[in-house]
């Protein structure tokens, strides 16, 4: 409940605990992998420990975030090191797993390490059960039983513990001459004596489960949306969203928990505040800024006139949105609001749109509703 924030569910645990090829990893003939389907090995406790992922997995969550630690375990407080997969769908990934010989590499992974380094959508995550060379191969494979994230799988040909770099963690553990922990981080070689390596995974940050109130780690949202739908909201006001999950990028929303449903982040906000009806606000000529622009900000989120750039606040992964148009009588909000909503709006399509220098342009057959229940179907 501590690394990196908590909530990390351990699933198998493997330590080099006396220097010979202990190969607790092993997933050749009678062994099993470390994130095995169905195998359950030892306790919590054991120096050596495997989980059946089939019996810890929640059944509502499609995507996890995966975590890969290692420590050496008679000093674990300044040798620890971790790096993290975000947002791993988790139907591929159980199906990868269920093979009798998992084998397989997911490339264009987004991950983090715990010294902050990022790799945006240019990760790899490879997996190697075989005892021998296998199908797939980054950088190489001449050993079975290995796992890891490195940046990439290009580099020079040998095992695949090569060309490590502080953003790494990959463990050999079935092969000839390797221990258990091969490469941790920066600290590559070969038979790190006495580490140990974990696998821990918890739910993305987009499905955080729990009630919002219970003690337990601080969780990080992308969207008003997520914040609502885990039971994390104050009520309507300013919340820091992370819309890249990036710890170090937060972008200070507005978001509006009561109208219709809740879970609505203020994208813009134009006010008639001098009685001059052509103040054009949201005017989107030369040189002024698109009402949905995507790079400009303006003003804070309580200024009545209020911008909030969209690519610094659409959520990362998010393939539509949907799209609000809201007004009201600032003197009087309660009585006088009102609002049309379009439904799965393409965020690509939204974005292209958006990214002319003077955006023109109309969008077709969508859907829309409003307050009053009025809907127009397409």
């Amino acid at each position: 409940m501590t690394t990196d924030a908590g909530g990390w569910e351990l699933v198998s645990r493997a330590s080099d605990t006396n220097a010979v090829n202990d190969r607790e990893f092993a997933t050749a003939s009678n062994g099993h992998s470390i994130m095995d389907m169905s195998f359950t090995l030892n306790s919590y406790y054991s120096p050596q420990y495997i989980q059946a992922l089939n019996t810890v997995l929640p059944p509502t969550v499609t995507s996890i975030d995966l975590q890969l630690l290692c420590y050496q375990y008679n000093n674990p407080q300044s040798t620890q090191f971790w790096v993290k997969i975000l947002d791993m769908p988790l139907a591929s990934f159980v199906t990868s797993m269920s093979k009798s010989d998992p084998d397989f590499v997911y490339q264009g992974l987004t991950t983090v390490n715990k010294d902050g380094a990022w790799l945006n959508g240019t990760a790899t995550f490879s997996f190697f059960t075989r005892a021998a060379s296998s199908s797939v191969s980054c950088n190489g494979n001449s050993a079975g039983g290995q796992m890891g994230v490195k940046p990439t799988c290009s580099g020079t040909s040998g095992l695949g513990q090569q060309v490590m770099n502080p953003r790494s963690v990959w463990f050999i553990t079935h092969g000839s001459g390797y221990y258990e922990l091969s490469s941790c981080g920066g600290a590559a070689g070969n038979g790190l004596s006495y580490y140990r390596g974990e696998v821990r995974f918890r739910p993305s940050a987009s499905q955080a489960l729990g009630n919002g109130t219970a003690p337990g780690p601080v969780r990080k949202y992308r969207s008003c949306d997520e914040v609502l739908a885990n039971n994390a909201s104050t009520g309507s006001g300013v919340y820091n969203l992370y819309p890249t999950l990036n710890p170090s990028v937060s972008v200070a929303a507005w978001c509006d928990m009561t109208t219709d449903g809740g879970g609505w982040q203020l994208v813009a906000r134009a006010s008639e505040t001098n009685g001059d009806v052509l103040d054009m606000e949201f005017a989107a000529v030369s040189p002024q800024n698109s009402m949905l622009d995507l790079t400009s900000n303006l003003g804070t989120t309580n200024a009545a006139q209020y911008r909030q750039a969209l690519g610094s606040a659409l959520p990362s992964g998010v393939t539509a949105i949907d799209l609000q148009y809201y007004c009201y009588q600032s003197t009087n909000p309660s009585t006088t609001s009102f609002w049309v909503k379009v439904f799965n709006v393409s965020v690509s399509t939204l974005v292209t749109s958006l990214s002319t220098s003077s955006p023109d342009f109309l969008l077709s057959g969508v859907t829309t509703v409003n307050k009053d229940g009025d809907w127009m179907n397409g």
